[in-house]
């Protein structure tokens, strides 16, 4: 892909996420997160969005799969939400459907999620793990599962966050992964497809299509599994992994973190690792809030 298509699809991204930024802030003041029994039922809504879009506003041949639940190496699973197989390759889409304002970057290991408190009181805060991350582990193990007669389809990323939500800050294009609106979703569709070879033909399509399809219908059990996997906590590190201090619990100061308890290395300052805890996974129901 030459340099002036990757700009010219940066700028499309970046246009579009100004244009969502203006057209949803009002009603980004007026969203609240939901209660959990709401959180699940968001994501399927956002999800079905995606999967209407596509088969609407993309020409045959394609096949659309969704909730796709991928054995990992550990034995665990991880989630696609939409995958589209087509002659230009694997359009792999991780669904956000979020409300209130978003900040995060390329680099940063958490985005954030900024909900407008009660009257009077501070926004609240979320952070939730970096989508582009996320949706790369997530083309790392499609492609492991693809067999070695089946020539490499290219991969293609795409985070999709609901018209709900503001995205204030957000690094919008690296390579192989692009960040929307659900609104831009369709443009950016295009703008992709009109630069890109089509290197699968339809016997190809739906080959791909019975080699996955079977992980789109998972157990009862598997599901069951993949959840409990998911919302099990992290083990706590106790030694520091830089030196080999042992770790002890502070509590920050100021920053984004202030009032926060961390754990942090007794060798400060002469060894400056932290250890924040992580929010609950984003493959965990009630993620797309």
């Amino acid at each position: 892909m030459s340099w002036f298509w990757i700009c010219l699809i940066a700028l499309a991204a970046l246009a579009a996420l100004a244009a969502g930024t203006a057209k949803t802030k009002n009603k980004a003041r007026r969203r609240r997160a939901p209660d959990d029994g709401k959180r699940a039922a968001k994501g399927a809504i956002g999800e079905d969005a995606i999967v209407r879009l596509l088969e609407r506003a993309i020409p045959a041949p394609k096949r659309i799969l969704r909730n796709l639940y991928l054995p990992k190496p550990d034995g665990s699973t991880t989630e696609l939400d939409v995958v589209m197989i087509h002659a230009a390759g694997l359009f792999v889409f991780e669904s956000k459907n979020f409300s209130g304002w978003v900040f995060g970057h390329a680099d940063d290991p958490h985005w954030t999620q900024c909900l407008p408190g009660p009257r009077g009181e501070p926004a609240q805060k979320e952070r939730f793990y970096n989508p582009i991350r996320q949706n790369d582990a997530h083309l790392r193990h499609l492609r492991g599962l693809l067999p070695p007669d089946v020539p490499p389809p290219p991969l293609r990323s795409f985070i999709v966050f609901s018209d709900g939500c503001a995205l204030k800050d957000v690094t919008p294009f690296v390579p192989g992964h692009l960040v929307t609106t659900l609104g831009h979703l369709a443009a950016a569709l295009h703008a992709t497809l009109a630069i890109s070879p089509e290197t699968l033909p339809p016997q190809a399509i739906d080959r791909l299509a019975q080699i996955l399809g079977p992980y789109a219908h998972p157990t009862d059990a598997q599901k069951a599994a993949h959840v409990a996997t998911l919302q099990a906590p992290a083990a706590t590190p106790t030694q520091c992994p830089r030196c080999g201090a042992p770790l002890v619990a502070r509590v920050a100061a100021k920053g984004d973190h202030a009032g926060q308890t961390f754990l942090g290395c007794s060798r400060f300052p002469k060894c400056h690792y932290t250890h924040f805890p992580d929010p609950p996974p984003q493959e965990a129901p009630g993620a797309n809030a």
